[in-house]
C-alpha cells in the first residue's frame, strides 16, 4: 500500500524553502534588485570600478542608508554592467563576497 504525502506537509516544505540560501554574513551577501537602488561606473585612483548602491535586507531597510559597494572590474565593465542588470531584472539573485565594502566575486544564481 502506497502512503500518500498530505498537503499540508507539501506546502510547508514550499513556505520554508528558500532560493537559493539567504546565509548572508559579514563577508558575504545574497542580494537582488529590490536591495540594489543604483549600478553605475565609477572610477578611483585610475581605475574603473562597478559600484552597486544598495541597502541591507531586512524588514525595516526602507528606513536605512544606502551605501556602497565595489567591484573592480577585471574586462569591459559596460559589458559586465549590462550582463549585472539583465540578470538582477530577471528575478534571480547574485551572492557577493566582500572585503569591507570592496566586492572580491559576484556569485549568479540560476534556479
Amino acid at each position: 500500500m502506497k502512503q500518500l504525502i498530505p498537503p499540508a506537509l507539501i506546502s510547508l516544505c514550499l513556505i520554508f524553502q528558500t532560493y537559493p540560501h539567504v546565509e548572508s554574513r559579514v563577508d558575504f551577501r545574497v542580494t537582488n534588485r529590490k536591495l540594489i537602488s543604483h549600478i553605475l561606473i565609477e572610477l578611483k585612483n585610475n581605475i574603473q570600478y562597478i559600484t552597486i548602491i544598495s541597502s541591507h535586507p531586512s524588514p525595516w531597510n526602507m528606513y536605512d542608508k544606502s551605501h556602497p559597494l565595489f567591484y573592480k572590474c577585471r574586462e569591459d565593465c559596460l559589458k559586465e554592467i549590462k550582463k549585472l542588470d539583465l540578470f538582477l531584472d530577471s528575478g534571480y539573485n547574485i551572492g557577493l563576497k566582500l572585503n569591507g565594502s570592496y566586492i572580491q566575486e559576484i556569485i549568479y544564481y540560476n534556479p
